[in-house]
């Protein structure tokens, strides 16, 4: 090995299908030809995307004390058994009194055998908590959200809080989320905002796939996990109020979750026959590309990595909530619609475009020229010495 190269670890807690764990892959492929060696450690090696992890990376063996670092407290004791509960119990425990510190190091030592010279937190939260125990020379966190929409670490503020200080550079996916997180955690300090990485040849050839609608009707689309933060229980109230004014539109929803049930009950309760569940497809992008319009209705974001998709498709119509890093990517209404994060403002946007789609025409010739790559990649090279 040459002795130049830096060595770095880059640290996960999962790779269950959705936003982080997809930037994460699609980073590892654009800079696998930087001048480092890097590793990567899932904490707990699960998800639809483990198999995605470009090949030529070497993927640490964890150990199965970090099982219960990504399973929400709530869901530990309302879905799974009682052994998982008690298990995740444990686990909370110990990160609220402090004592996760000494299972970390003493877990470390199990999986990691070489001195790194730089580690990154890629998910903020435990991953942080993870990094700012070790020993490794240079240490970085990444936020991947809106921490005063959703604070990932508010049952352990002083567990976070106290890691930071450990932590050499904190990284964002967006302005809005890096000024965020400054305000919540109070620091002063500089935060280096990198955009995600967007794997467009993919994107472009899988977007090629021919698909085509079931109905002619006005087709609307989303794509994301079927998670709280999507608020696609939200939309099930605005298709309702939609319907009861008997416009004409489809409405898909891309992807899955804990969320289907209840969202199969309100389709049912409401009788919502145009709204259709597609659930997982490793292809969404056909589904874009083919659309009338793409919708984001999230509650929050870092930044909505699928705008930047369907940015990168190209000439389709985006309407989005006003969310962290939205501004960023469409401007001031120049490649996309932004509107209020609320009910009523869904619903007369939607309403106002089924009743007359030319508003959104002037988008189906808009092309934004999409630099995320060549920029972050340049600014990781330098994050890495």
């Amino acid at each position: 090995m040459d002795e130049k190269r830096k060595k770095v670890l880059i640290v996960n807690d999962e790779m269950v299908a959705g936003g982080v764990a997809r930037v994460l892959n699609n980073m590892l492929s654009e800079i696998d030809d930087l001048d480092a060696d890097i590793d990567i450690l899932i904490l707990h090696p699960h998800g639809e995307m483990m198999k995605d992890i470009p090949s030529q990376y070497k993927v640490l063996d964890s150990t199965p004390f970090f099982e219960m670092c990504d399973l929400p407290v709530y869901d530990a004791l309302s879905k799974q058994g009682f052994k998982i509960a008690f298990k995740r119990i444990i686990f909370f425990l110990l990160m609220k009194t402090g004592l996760i510190h000494h299972y970390i190091k003493k877990e470390r030592k199990k999986i990691i055998k070489e001195n790194y010279d730089v580690e990154i937190a890629y998910k903020d939260g435990f991953c942080t908590v993870f990094v700012a125990d070790g020993d490794s020379k240079k240490k970085i966190s990444w936020v991947h959200v809106d921490y005063e929409k959703n604070n990932y670490s508010k049952n352990h503020m002083a567990l976070v809080k106290k890691a930071l200080n450990n932590i050499d550079e904190i990284v964002a996916v967006s302005k809005d989320a890096g000024e965020a997180y400054k305000r919540v955690f109070n620091l002063n300090s500089d935060i280096k905002v990198i955009n995600n990485f967007i794997d467009e040849e993919l994107i472009k050839e899988k977007a090629r796939e021919e698909y085509h609608y079931p109905t002619n009707d006005f087709n609307i689309v989303t794509v994301g996990r079927l998670h709280p933060q999507k608020a696609n229980l939200r939309m099930m109230e605005v298709c309702r109020r939609l319907n009861n004014d008997d416009l004409k539109y489809d409405f898909y929803i891309v992807g899955d979750g804990e969320e289907r049930k209840a969202i199969e009950e309100k389709i049912k309760e409401y009788n919502l026959s145009n709204v259709h569940l597609v659930g997982y497809d490793t292809n969404p992008y056909k589904y874009i590309k083919n659309c009338d319009l793409f919708l984001l209705p999230s509650l929050y974001e870092g930044v909505p990595t699928v705008v930047y998709e369907a940015l990168t498709i190209g000439n389709i119509p985006i309407v989005s909530t006003k969310v962290s890093g939205i501004v960023e990517q469409l401007g001031n209404n120049e490649y996309g619609i932004i509107i209020d994060n609320n009910e009523e403002a869904l619903y007369e946007k939607l309403k106002e475009i089924i009743n007359d789609h030319t508003i959104i025409d002037i988008y189906k010739t808009k092309k934004k020229e999409l630099t995320n790559n060549t920029i972050s990649k340049k600014m990781i090279n330098e994050l890495f010495n």
